[in-house]
């Protein structure tokens, strides 16, 4: 990231420029008004007149970073099966830095931010917000499929949430200290959760059997 906003960026793509700058400094800086405004370079009463509630800004930050580091174009390659395209969308929110992050490792990296008695409240801003972004990408990512008729109608963002649940057990489960055989239990969670949505009868409450 560089050290100043590109040239000709407007008020509010300044802004978004210093939230994600300061996103890797501290967890929840992306939630503070003042230093936000400070680094853009411009009011507090024109960062609040671009985004009136500092949860507008937070969750706009997540869906600039996640559209960037996990592009969704994958969506709409029909070539690949739907079953596998659900699963890539489920493995993204359990592995969302890639394979080469140890699951223990980002977990502890969440727990230090986010969970630790000493997380502030604008860091827990921060990861309710990121939790709404990852169940915006699989109830998009179910709206998808369903137009391909692959997923049957439904509440697809009841069965996002159901299906974020899952994968955040499964990401749990993959950072304690097992076997092997414990970590392939836990994939296969993940698997029998996406084939539990592509094969639910229509108008089934998807949510309730994963």
């Amino acid at each position: 990231m560089t050290s100043a906003p590109p040239e000709g960026s407007s008020t509010r793509g300044k802004i978004l420029w210093a939230a994600l700058t300061l996103l890797g400094e501290r967890a929840g800086s992306i939630a503070s008004v003042r230093a936000i405004a400070a680094r853009a370079g411009v009011s507090t009463g024109a960062l609040q007149h671009h985004f009136p509630a500092k949860q507008d800004l937070v969750d706009e930050v997540m869906t600039v970073v996640y559209d960037t580091v996990l592009p969704s174009d994958y969506l709409e390659d029909t070539s690949v099966p739907a079953r596998d395209r659900l699963i890539s969308c489920l493995e993204q929110v359990v592995s969302p830095n890639g394979v080469d992050v140890p699951p223990r490792q980002a977990w502890q990296v969440t727990y230090e931010r986010y969970l630790s008695p000493e997380a502030s409240e604008d860091a827990r801003m921060e990861y309710s917000a990121i939790e709404r972004e990852l169940c915006r990408r699989i109830e998009q990512c179910l709206i998808a499929l369903h137009r391909e008729r692959a997923v049957p109608a439904g509440d697809h963002a009841r069965t996002a949430r159901a299906l974020l649940t899952v994968a955040l057990g499964v990401s749990v489960t993959r950072a304690l200290p097992h076997g092997e055989h414990t970590a392939s239990t836990a994939t296969d969670v993940l698997h029998a959760a996406a084939d539990a949505v592509l094969t639910a009868p229509a108008g089934q409450d998807l949510s309730s059997d994963v």
